[in-house]
C-alpha cells in the first residue's frame, strides 16, 4: 500500500512540473510578438533620450554662469515674495 501512495505521489509531482513547464512555454511564445513590440518601444525611447540629453549638454564661460545664477536666484527671490 505504500508504494503505490509514494508512486501517485511521484506522478502527482510530475504532472505537476510538466504542466507548469507547458504553461511557461505556451505565455512565452503567445506573447512573444508583444515582448518583442516592447522592447524595441523601450530601447527606441532610451536612445531619444540620450540624444535629448547629449543635446542640452553646453559651456558657458565663467561670466555667463554668473549672469545665469543672478537671473535665477533674481526670479526665485520675486517669484517667492509675490505669494
Amino acid at each position: 500500500m505504500k508504494r503505490t501512495v509514494m508512486d501517485n505521489a511521484i506522478r502527482s509531482s510530475v504532472v505537476v512540473l510538466g504542466s507548469l513547464a507547458f504553461g511557461y512555454l505556451s505565455l512565452e511564445l503567445g506573447y512573444k510578438p508583444f515582448l518583442e513590440k516592447a522592447e524595441q518601444y523601450e530601447r527606441s525611447l532610451q536612445s531619444s533620450q540620450q540624444h535629448q540629453q547629449q543635446g542640452l549638454v553646453f559651456s558657458l564661460s565663467f561670466s555667463q554662469s554668473r549672469l545665469l545664477i543672478s537671473l535665477l536666484l533674481f526670479h526665485f527671490r520675486r517669484d517667492r515674495f509675490m505669494l
